[in-house]
């Protein structure tokens, strides 16, 4: 996907933020009807607010070759009948949410029209394993219970289940989700068991996270990644380096123009290719969660990383363990050992 889509991304959640009331007008009705219809046995899939299809449920749609599994998205131009994607707001659209048996979101319930699908059993795959908190809740227990279940569709987060690898994580889960009660299940995430396995080449993939309170150039900067040493190092070793910007990001990278140091992903997945990456630097990305899990080698380059902890972005368990994860400029990830004469 190129960058203008997600110029159009934006514009498209904002208007889906501020159409949200005017949808419950039309659509509160329906979501008394999706708790009482009969379900039928479809499985319908959603991710990044409906905008296009990708994370953890397009890995496990994928997986599924079932001819009752459907991904439902907002944007017109990825639909396909040939494909079972199909328009939110089309009366095919409308049906399947309101009769599937299970939902599976990744960004949550506003992946599909929301109160159509509360009826159903939901599954909250997540956009990853929690190493960033989420936005604090900071009203009465009791307004989230009455909210959770008499307007379930008005809570995102809203789910049954959500899937951990391990035990580590399921007390950090149950703060995510806190008060709602979810069922989690040892399950591994689909964007990490369904992730191709690739051939590991001689690629170095920086992808830093994006900040609302800083400029993306300002990160690059202070983090010393287009050093002229660096990238006179990276030629002389073959070593190809690839940035991964948020896609918020996309506008300010391109106008640095640094096609010419190196190549700049802005493909729909990561996941996709990540297993090909010799090293993975983030700052404090949950994509370094995801490369622990796989087994790539990874390391934390993150000059504010105590500032991001004081503010409350990460948990401490996160914070610990990226400190020991830690470089302090790009080049320190070239004393790595993978790069010998045996790597592609």
């Amino acid at each position: 996907m190129m960058m203008s889509s997600y110029k159009e991304y934006l514009s498209f959640w904002v208007k889906n933020r501020t159409r949200h009331l005017i949808e419950l007008l039309w659509t509160l009705p329906l979501s008394l009807i999706a708790r009482i219809i009969p379900k039928g046995d479809q499985e319908i899939y959603g991710s990044m607010n409906g905008f296009k299809i990708c994370d953890n449920s397009k890995f496990l749609f994928y997986k599924s070759k079932s001819l009752k599994s459907f991904f439902i998205t907002k944007n017109k131009d990825i639909c396909s009948d040939k494909n079972r994607i199909v328009y939110a707001y089309s009366i095919k659209g409308i049906y399947l949410q309101l009769i599937a048996r299970k939902i599976f979101w990744t960004h949550g319930l506003n992946d599909f029209v929301a109160p159509l699908v509360v009826g159903s059993y939901i599954v909250g795959l997540q956009h990853g394993l929690p190493g960033k908190k989420t936005i604090q809740k900071t009203r009465a227990k009791l307004y989230y219970i009455v909210k959770n279940l008499f307007l379930p569709f008005m809570n995102n987060d809203y789910c049954h289940e959500v899937w951990s690898p391990e035990n580590f994580y399921d007390s950090y889960i149950e703060k995510v989700f806190y008060p709602l009660k979810v069922y989690i299940k040892r399950k591994q995430l689909p964007r990490i068991e369904y992730a191709p396995r690739l051939p590991i080449k001689r690629k170095i993939l920086y992808a830093p996270s994006h900040r609302t309170f800083r400029k993306i150039t300002d990160v690059l900067d202070r983090n010393k990644v287009f050093t002229e040493s660096f990238i006179k190092e990276l030629d002389e070793k073959n070593i190809q380096l690839v940035v991964r910007p948020h896609p918020l990001d996309y506008d300010d990278i391109l106008q640095l123009k640094i096609d010419g140091k190196c190549y700049v992903d802005y493909s729909n997945d990561i996941h996709d290719t990540i297993s090909s990456y010799s090293i993975v630097i983030s700052d404090f990305s949950g994509l370094l969660i995801d490369c622990w899990e796989l087994g790539i080698e990874s390391y934390c380059l993150c000059d504010d990383l105590e500032n991001i902890f004081k503010q409350g972005i990460i948990y401490e368990w996160y914070f610990n363990k990226l400190k020991t994860k830690r470089i302090y400029k790009m080049s320190d990830a070239l004393s790595y050992k993978a790069f010998d004469e045996t790597t592609d």
